[in-house]
């Protein structure tokens, strides 16, 4: 009987992988066409001319607590004609710089000598890797001193990588009696982390703090820029003046432990808690009393500084994309000191929004590192039955010629029904409509109205969003589906 063999054919696999990517393309399509949440956005004309809307362009999009980082419908408004688009949030923190701080009251360099009188004691603590700690013995030692030096340690992350850190000396504080500060020495192989030089307590800390009338310290600029940078508020006997800073030179973790130990404790040589590292260069000084309003990244890589002095001036700081200074004044905008302001959105990367406790409306346009254009919507002429007095986002059109003012719109609240598996949880309502009243204004009068808004129960039947019942059996709070909310880009 002769022998069978089997024919191999390979184009069955491959018409069996074509057929899979088929059915995958057209479960895509389909989604797209019939699942993917359409209708969210309305944007309805209540007054005016479709012509008024000419120039403005915005972008508005669904801020939900449990989209962020995935994909989101993005409204874009051009000219009046709106359209929808899907879009990628950006990871939270990409690219961007943050920072944390670490203040810390010290023994200053020059009263070293105190060491020599230093009361010593016994101590232990626990310590070492997890699931290898023990107790290590060691000395205390204490000393005291009416005078201390305020150090401020920064470090910066881009995302959640490390870049480096960087201490600064703040400057002298006159403790007005003695205060005793402690440092830490324990047996070889202890960690590291458990020797420290001197150092005040917390409670002492607050209470030096409590008395000290000038505003001092560091305020970290950084969380929405691409750059370390940070106001610096130094006391006397500080190298610092008080102004904008951008650090320039910022050490590794690695390169901070190979600095020489300049300290002393119990006569043997210690890392010093003192001694500042880094560098950083002044961009700009600041009056004592000048407080930062806010810092914004400008198109073509500039920034923008706003602050306030205290008898509540607005001043304005513009630098180039190397953080050069290319100018600096104060505006013509003013009110009483203490009075309060917000910051709407901008619509323009060009331009800030500034609204004053009175309701005057600023918007600030910025070319060529000068301030180009001012226009002020006088607070008389907005509406008085706003549910919130304070405009959302404000901007001017490409030509300059009218101001377009976005306000919190009224709410209807409506009860949603529980998924059956949540049927425990007690009820609640949600908002239903969510969105912003546009106006568009010239010469003080409102020439053109509208409502823009983002439908919630429209995401029922989007599988990507899931059912806004069935949500509420995971997230942590009821009034998180409140947090649907449109934010401009």
């Amino acid at each position: 009987m002769p022998k069978q063999t089997k024919t191999r054919r390979p184009y069955r696999s491959a018409l069996a992988a074509l057929a899979a990517a088929l059915a995958v393309l057209l479960a895509l399509t389909l989604f797209r066409l019939f699942g993917w949440p359409r209708g969210q956005f309305t944007f309805t004309p209540t007054a005016g001319e479709a012509a008024a809307w000419q120039g403005f362009t915005l972008y508005a999009a669904v801020d939900a607590a449990w989209s962020a980082g995935g994909p989101q419908l993005v409204f874009r408004l051009q000219d009046g004609e709106g359209r929808t688009c899907r879009t990628q949030q950006p990871a939270e923190g990409a690219g961007y710089a943050y920072a944390g701080a670490n203040t810390a009251l010290t023994l200053p360099e020059d009263a070293r000598a105190l060491d020599a009188q230093a009361l010593e004691s016994e101590t232990s603590a626990t310590g070492g890797a997890l699931g290898l700690s023990r107790t290590w013995y060691g000395h205390a030692y204490r000393v005291e001193s009416d005078r201390l030096q305020l150090t401020e340690t920064l470090y910066f992350y881009r995302g959640t990588t490390p870049v480096g850190s960087l201490r600064l000396d703040l400057g002298d504080v006159e403790a007005g009696e003695h205060t005793a500060l402690y440092a830490y020495r324990y047996e070889p192989g202890a960690p590291e982390s458990m020797n420290r030089d001197y150092l005040c307590t917390d409670a002492t800390w607050a209470e030096l703090v409590a008395d000290e009338e000038a505003d001092f310290g560091v305020e970290l600029l950084s969380g929405t820029m691409d750059s370390p940078v940070f106001v610096a508020r130094p006391l006397p006997g500080s190298p610092l003046r008080c102004g904008l800073y951008l650090a320039t030179e910022l050490l590794s973790k690695a390169e901070v432990a190979a600095l020489p130990a300049e300290a002393t404790v119990g006569g043997a040589p210690m890392p010093s808690l003192s001694a500042p590292y880094g560098a950083a260069e002044l961009l700009c000084p600041l009056a004592a009393d000048e407080a930062v309003c806010g810092l914004f990244p400008l198109d073509g890589g500039g920034r923008a500084l706003l602050t306030q002095l205290a008898a509540g001036e607005f001043r304005l700081y513009l630098f180039g994309a190397d953080w050069q200074l290319q100018s600096e004044q104060t505006l013509d905008i003013r009110q009483q000191a203490g009075a309060d302001y917000a910051l709407p959105q901008r619509l323009r990367g060009d331009e800030i929004a500034l609204q004053l406790e009175n309701g005057d409306l600023w918007v600030l346009r910025i070319a060529g590192g000068r301030l180009a254009q001012s226009a002020c919507l006088p607070g008389t002429a907005l509406p008085q039955d706003e549910n919130d007095p304070w405009a959302a986002a404000a901007g001017l059109n490409e030509q300059g010629a009218a101001l377009l003012t976005a306000h919190t719109a009224t709410h209807n609240e409506t009860a949603l029904q529980r998924s059956p598996d949540a049927q425990d949880l007690p009820p609640v309502t949600a908002r239903v409509m969510d969105g912003y009243t546009l106006r568009v204004w010239q010469g003080g009068q409102c020439t053109a109205a509208a409502e823009l808004a983002v439908n919630v129960q429209a995401n029922r039947r989007g599988a990507l969003w899931g059912n806004v019942d069935q949500l509420h059996a995971w997230l942590p709070a009821p009034e998180e589906i409140a947090a649907l909310r449109l934010h401009f880009e």
